[in-house]
């Protein structure tokens, strides 16, 4: 397509090379978008807004209703975000029938690492180097509206509890005291966690081999084999 595009609109091609650069970017990122529809991936990165949040779902729908049959591929690389927008992406995860695997990118934070952990049994997947931090919803209130808050956040943080204790298979009074403050986890501690359930090395660290990855003991032993992501 790109090709055929630049055939039929060369002469009209920007002649400058930041232009040109512009050109080319503007060109390149909705055919980089139709090609991850088409492989029915969903990158969820940055901070979640209502308007990330839409555009997630919106896309969950559309793979749903191309095929409920095929899997949906969730890739998150966030710090969190709007709880009411990620619990609307939550809400649509478990509405569809098509089941939605996820990979952590680099991080999945607060309440991205729910949708982490809300994937496909058995197919929620992070990244080696990548890191997990949970904790409880929290808000800055003043005045009259304190004690209405403070009803609400603790509502709103035993619903979160009791999902991510559904998930992770821990009890809620562990879930709890997890979350009192910031708990950062490395990959292999969100998978002891019940967070994911698969570490991958990336291509890059583990080799070209397509066989997969071997992790070795001093002595040069196999001791546990890893799959590489996309292979």
């Amino acid at each position: 397509m790109l090709c055929r595009r630049l055939a039929l609109f060369g002469s009209t091609l920007p002649s400058t090379p930041i232009a040109a650069r512009a050109y080319r970017s503007s060109s390149l990122i909705p055919l980089a978008e139709e090609y991850l529809l088409k492989s029915r991936i969903v990158f969820l990165t940055g901070p979640i807004s209502d308007t990330k949040s839409s555009d997630v779902i919106d896309k969950l729908l559309f793979l749903e209703f191309q095929d409920n049959r095929k899997p949906i591929h969730l890739h998150i690389g966030s710090p969190g975000g709007s709880v009411s927008a990620v619990l609307s992406i939550y809400n649509t995860m478990k509405y569809i029938r098509s089941r939605v695997t996820t990979l952590c990118l680099g991080q999945a934070s607060s309440m991205a690492s729910l949708l982490l952990a809300a994937g496909a049994p058995g197919e929620r997947r992070i990244f080696s180097n990548s890191t997990v931090m949970i904790h409880q919803p929290y808000r800055h209130m003043a005045g009259p509206a304190v004690d209405i808050g403070v009803q609400h956040i603790l509502k709103l943080r035993e619903c979160l509890n009791q999902i991510y204790s559904h998930h992770t298979g821990q009890p809620i009074e562990r879930i709890e005291q997890c979350t009192e403050r910031d708990m950062y986890m490395s990959a292999d501690e969100a998978k002891e966690f019940g967070i994911v359930d698969e570490v991958i090395v990336p291509r890059r660290l583990a080799g070209s081999s397509n066989e997969g990855t071997k992790s070795c003991t001093d002595d040069g032993s196999a001791v546990k084999e890893q799959k590489l992501w996309f292979q």
